[in-house]
C-alpha cells in the first residue's frame, strides 16, 4: 500500500496518523516516515481492518487497546569512547 493510500484508509476509519501511531504503539514520526516508500504490510492490514471496523460501527479502539503491549528493549548504542581521540 502507498503512502496516500494509508492516509485515504486512516481518514476512512476515523484516525488521525499521530493517533494511529499511538495505537500501534509507534512514534508519530515512524509512520510519517513511510512517505516516501510502501507502508509496510502488518500496518497497512491493521489500517484496513479499522477501518472495516468503523465503517460497522465497532470501536476498534477499544480493541487495540485490550492487546498488550510489549516493552521494547532499548537498542544499543553507538559508539561509547572518546570521538576525538584517535583511532590508530
Amino acid at each position: 500500500m502507498d503512502y496516500s493510500d494509508f492516509e485515504q484508509t486512516l481518514q476512512q476509519a476515523g484516525v488521525t496518523k499521530k493517533e494511529f501511531a499511538a495505537l500501534m504503539g509507534l512514534n508519530a514520526s515512524t509512520v510519517t516516515n513511510y512517505a516516501s516508500r510502501q507502508v509496510p504490510r502488518h500496518l497497512a492490514v491493521v489500517a484496513v481492518l479499522c477501518r472495516e471496523l468503523n465503517y460497522l460501527g465497532s470501536d476498534f479502539r477499544k480493541l487495540v487497546a485490550g492487546v498488550p503491549k510489549i516493552e521494547k528493549k532499548p537498542r544499543p548504542r553507538g559508539f561509547q569512547g572518546d570521538r576525538q581521540r584517535a583511532l590508530f
